[in-house]
């Protein structure tokens, strides 16, 4: 049974995005997108040998609180851990590994803010998963 309220599961089908729906604690709910595209040459991925090689996708994992939609999602995890290809350098508040769900995640703190609060009622997966994709392209 979908833990996701229609309209974010008719979002996630309008994309064709691949995605499961995943928990494990009591109150630990989560989505992880799949095979997100990245910005061309942007960034690079360590693997487990240490080197760095370009990658061109990610899964992407957001929490779901409990009261969601009502409570906001609140920043985003990233597989495999990113660093910037000009400079090797992490982005902007990212850190990590954060172990969930059986994988590790790279953790990027990113709030909606502003002008840009959470409406309760209103906003759901799709206006966070705009924030989602800005954040990336300007990491």
């Amino acid at each position: 049974m979908s833990f996701l309220p229609e309209d974010d599961r008719d979002f996630l089908a309008d994309k064709a995005f691949s995605y499961e729906e995943v928990s494990a604690l009591p109150g630990q709910r989560a989505i992880i997108v799949k095979g997100v595209p990245l910005p061309p040459g942007k960034f690079l991925a360590r693997e487990p040998n240490g080197v760095n090689v370009a990658v061109a996708a990610c899964d992407v994992l957001v929490m779901v609180p409990d009261g969601y939609p009502n409570t906001t999602l609140d920043s985003f995890y990233i597989a495999p851990h990113l660093c910037l290809a000009a400079s090797l350098q992490l982005p902007p508040n990212t850190g990590g590994p954060q172990p969930l769900f059986g994988r590790d995640w790279q953790f990027w703190s990113r709030h909606l803010t502003g002008p840009h609060v959470w409406r309760a009622g209103v906003d759901g997966l799709q206006t966070y998963w705009n924030l989602i994709l800005y954040e990336i392209r300007r990491a």
